[in-house]
């Protein structure tokens, strides 16, 4: 498998693993950055989407989600707000309502880019 094909997105722990022995990318945020944005109120969120978005517009042939199946995290957290649901589930969320909009299709817990 080609080293930079796919986004891996997850439980940090997980993604690392994943990324080290089959390959792939992942959203990897300094800690130093994340503490400045929550003591300047800024939520960190606005980092992860803005990576998701970039490998988007790059065209990224697949977005893999790892750990857990995509549609019960979604429909567990879909409701809840989103300052308490996990960053790696926020992604999801996103993608579960945005992906098709920039020609991805989810298939299982992944999402392929469609031509």
């Amino acid at each position: 498998m080609k080293k930079n094909n796919r986004l891996v997105l997850g439980e940090e722990s997980a993604v690392m693993k994943e990324t080290r022995e089959n390959g792939g990318i992942s959203i990897i945020v300094n800690p130093g950055a994340l503490q400045l944005l929550k003591l300047g109120n800024l939520d960190p969120y606005l980092i992860y989407e803005k990576a998701l978005l970039d490998q988007i517009e790059m065209k990224i042939p697949r977005i893999d989600f790892i750990g857990a199946d995509v549609n019960d995290l979604y429909d567990e957290w879909k409701q809840k707000p989103a300052e308490f649901t996990p960053m790696h589930v926020r992604l999801l969320i996103w993608l579960k309502n945005n992906a098709a909009q920039h020609n991805y299709e989810q298939n299982g817990n992944s999402w392929v880019l469609i031509n």
